[in-house]
């Protein structure tokens, strides 16, 4: 079985401390192998973008760059299965180039992601490649050239185009720019974190409200999407269950183990560690969000990825010397909270629990 295999082999490097790159060059194949044969028939997600494969971008079902892809593919006699594999093929050569580049610890972020996030990437292709672009977006900024500014715009705006949430990381984008050019103790961030914050209290005071609805429409519509009503519905009025606030409660903890470890390491003025800081510091917008409506998961969940790049980045000496138990029981509840949040421990057909053992091909699909 493809994923026990990769498993033993990130362990081993783990531990060992030896072929980091090459053991996760080999997880990222594996994964992106496993995400395109994912079967249809258990996963809903992957069903419906079976079902809409062969419509023209006309149709505008969903966002048009997805779209136009898809639809040049299936017009090239690509079957669905293959054009899932070539995308994910493609989506996760750029994330193993990004976390080879960001953490020190490759084989560890593939580790921990299989657990906490693989399953649900390799349903949600749109909201997976769109967070791959928006790293790159940011990565690639680590100098500030014109090119470097022109690629990293293109790659935001091919982001949005697979996934309208992609929006809300240009603010950060424009923040992170800026960030750059400001001297060491700059407050730009804390303005940045404050106005997530009252953004976040706006969401939960009027998120069921006629206001959100009207900024949802705007967004949707920038997009390129049809039915915009349907898709305002299932994100105003989705409500929430104890599994979206387990998603709330794993970004509050994860907030709280990052925001201890910047006092007690730091990580100085490292282009990468800030980018992927103002990355993860998005979700305290997505918080309320998802406890509004969990349709906003999506956001909370790729910031609990930027989170385990966050947590692979810190030097080793600190977890030999001085690994403290905040840390490491906090990074623990973040992750057995995403978890349960995503429904992996929920036998039930309503949650992913009960399709782990068919997605992962542990059980053979009918």
């Amino acid at each position: 079985m493809i994923s026990v295999l990769l498993v033993i082999i990130l362990l081993a490097s783990v531990i060992s401390g030896h072929l980091q790159k090459t053991a996760s060059f080999i997880s990222a194949c594996g994964m992106a192998w496993t995400a395109g044969i994912m079967p249809t028939n258990y996963s809903f997600d992957t069903a419906v973008y079976e079902k809409y494969y062969p419509f023209s971008p006309q149709t505008k079902i969903f966002e048009q760059g997805y779209m136009h892809i898809s639809y040049f593919m299936y017009n090239h006699g690509i079957d669905y299965t293959t054009f899932r594999i070539i995308l994910y093929a493609i989506a996760y050569l750029i994330l193993f180039v990004l976390v080879i580049k960001v953490t020190p610890k490759p084989a560890l972020f593939f580790l921990l992601y299989g657990f906490v996030s693989f399953l649900s990437d390799a349903t949600q292709v749109r909201n997976f490649c769109m967070l791959v672009l928006v790293m790159l977006a940011f990565i690639i900024l680590n100098k500030v050239t014109p090119l470097r500014l022109i690629i990293s715009g293109i790659s935001l705006i091919l982001a949005v185009s697979f996934q309208t949430t992609g929006l809300i990381y240009v603010v950060a984008i424009l923040v992170y720019v800026f960030k750059l050019g400001q001297k060491p103790g700059s407050k730009l961030v804390s303005i940045y974190f404050g106005s997530m914050l009252v953004l976040a209290v706006f969401f939960i005071v009027f998120g069921n409200t006629h206001i959100l609805s009207l900024i949802l429409n705007r967004f949707i519509q920038m997009s390129g999407r049809s039915y915009v009503d349907q898709a305002i519905m299932t994100y105003s009025t989705g409500g929430y269950s104890r599994y979206t606030l387990l998603y709330a409660a794993s970004y509050a903890i994860a907030f709280m183990v990052i925001h201890y470890l910047k006092k007690r390491v730091g990580q100085g003025n490292n282009w990468y560690y800030d980018a992927m800081y103002i990355l993860f510091l998005v979700g305290v917008i997505g918080m309320p969000l998802t406890i509004v409506s969990s349709g906003f998961e999506r956001i909370l969940r790729n910031s609990l990825v930027i989170f385990i790049i966050l947590i692979t980045r810190i030097p080793s000496y600190y977890w030999k010397k001085d690994a403290e138990n905040f840390v490491i029981i906090g990074s623990l509840a973040t992750f057995v909270l995403c978890m349960y949040g995503a429904g992996y421990f929920t036998n039930d057909p309503l949650y992913m629990g009960y399709y782990v053992k068919y997605m992962l091909h542990f059980v053979a699909t009918q």
